[in-house]
């Protein structure tokens, strides 16, 4: 398995400082710009331009050179960068709810920290201690059966478009006053910042810029922050008042726990943020890198709770350098969670890990394409979708929250749970019930399809799939060929360099 060398450790960090230090640059020519008179919308499309600059020039540099490098980032992932990729995934998916709620704070924030931290500090390291790549690659080693594979597939392709088409929506938004809301040119901004950041080094390409994205956003907030308090009396003030939105917060959940329950167990279980912790080296690394995450979240949004006042508060409105950082601020994360959707759709099909030296060592180098197709059909639909439909990114998000409860999260449990009984009959009771319950609760209230309603019927579905699965585990027999899950890591100890 690979490890950090003090060398190598030192050029990731170099290299980390050359980019903020860029970034820092960048902040400053976009103020210069400002005071000597360029155009207003220009400066204001030099925060999210950069941005794209800086991601592209990352995601172009971590090229897979083979199969380990592009699904599983060769586990080399270090702690901290982990945790800023996961703060950007945790913050796209904050703005798309934001988005479906009307405004920032309107969002549910008790249900999405608890499912969030749960995510990180539990079923990511639990995901990582079977030495898979994807939540697909769990599912298809321990119920091979090929019909299961192919609704598996599905499942999970239509949860990585949905998310993919969130964060492709609000990133599109985030241009559009810079763009003179030109939607085409927007989109194309988007795609291009999508292929040029994913395709390259897949599992690789995206740690790095989503951890490029978590860095740049935070660094944004703290900057905000650090003016805020070298310019305003009471700087902290609206830290108090969002401490006492939190409390009115979770007073509300406690009244209202269904939805808070089913909102929280969505996030616990969502694929997105669940994908950089399998970039970590092993199972206690990954633990430290939603530690990392949950505090670097924290810290993120404490920074911005003080900056957005200050900066949007100023006499007439944000400065136009203000706006830029802001819009760059914004664009980031929404760009990783488009990112996550399309990695995740491409990675739809999962791998059985009894047979990996077989299945991964044999026409890698056509895996990675056919990735790569998947991943970049993901991206050329989105645009087309949005361009046809009034899909907003919220609803795009409950939906894929939503197949994740039902389909997914009972799944993944017996698989991970019931390792030694049962058999691929045990996922099919468990979604046949999921799917029926379903549709049951459809028919009955199918106002709750159009609503956040739909994720309470999603849980319900899920609970009844997960105590069928269970039933059906208990009564059936052992079998001699149950799938078992890996005990050796493949992904970094299959050597793949002399196959390609």
């Amino acid at each position: 398995m690979q490890d950090f060398t003090p060398t190598r450790r030192e050029r990731i960090d170099g290299l980390a400082l050359f980019a903020a230090v860029a970034f820092a640059i960048g902040v400053g020519a976009i103020a210069t710009l400002e005071r000597v008179g360029a155009p207003d919308g220009f400066v204001e499309a030099l925060g999210p331009l950069f941005a794209f600059a800086m991601l592209s020039v990352i995601g172009l540099a971590n090229r897979a050179v083979n199969l380990t490098d592009f699904l599983a980032a060769r586990r080399a992932g270090p702690v901290l960068y982990g945790g800023l990729a996961f703060i950007a995934l945790v913050a796209g998916v904050v703005l798309a709810r934001a988005e479906a709620a009307g405004r920032v704070d309107a969002v549910a924030w008790t249900p999405i920290a608890i499912g969030a931290a749960f995510a990180g500090l539990v079923v990511a390291p639990a995901l990582r201690a079977t030495q898979v790549s994807a939540i697909p690659d769990v599912l298809a080693t321990r119920f091979p059966a090929a019909p299961l594979r192919i609704v598996f597939s599905l499942v999970v392709f239509a949860i990585g478009l949905l998310t993919a088409l969130a964060g492709f929506r609000l990133a599109t938004q985030a241009l559009a006053a810079e763009f003179q809301a030109n939607a085409r040119l927007g989109a194309a901004f988007v795609v291009a910042a999508l292929v040029f950041t994913l395709a390259p080094g897949g599992a690789r390409s995206a740690f790095w810029t989503d951890a490029a994205s978590g860095g740049g956003a935070l660094m944004i907030a703290l900057f905000g922050a650090l003016l805020a308090a070298l310019n305003l009396s009471a700087p902290w003030a609206p830290l108090g008042a969002g401490l006492a939105r939190l409390t009115d917060d979770v007073a509300t959940a406690g009244a209202q726990p269904g939805p808070s329950v089913a909102l929280a167990v969505a996030f616990a279980f969502f694929l997105p943020l669940t994908t950089p912790a399998l970039a970590a080296r092993s199972e206690g690394e990954a633990m430290r890198m939603g530690a990392a995450g949950v505090v670097l979240a924290f810290v993120a949004l404490a920074a911005a709770v003080v900056a957005l006042p200050y900066v949007a508060g100023a006499p007439g409105g944000a400065s136009h350098t203000g706006q830029a950082l802001i819009s760059a601020a914004t664009w980031l994360p929404t760009v990783a969670l488009a990112r996550s959707g399309a990695w995740i759709s491409a990675r739809a099909i999962g791998l059985d890990l009894t047979r990996t030296h077989t299945r991964l060592t044999v026409l890698s180098s056509q895996r990675i394409a056919l990735s790569r197709l998947a991943m970049l059909a993901t991206i050329a639909i989105c645009p087309f979708v949005l361009r046809f439909s009034e899909v907003s990114a919220g609803g795009a998000l409950t939906f894929a929250l939503a197949l994740t409860l039902a389909f997914v999260a009972p799944s993944l449990l017996l698989a991970m749970t019931l390792r030694s009984r049962g058999s691929s009959f045990v996922a099919a009771g468990a979604l046949f019930a999921a799917a029926t319950s379903w549709g049951l609760s459809w028919k009955v209230a199918p106002a709750a399809f159009h609503a956040d309603g739909v994720l309470i019927q999603a849980l319900l579905a899920g609970a009844a799939g997960l105590a069928i699965g269970a039933f059906v585990a208990l009564v059936y027999p052992d079998r001699a060929d149950a799938t078992a899950l890996p005990t050796s890591d493949a992904f970094a100890e299959t050597p793949f360099d002399p196959v390609d």
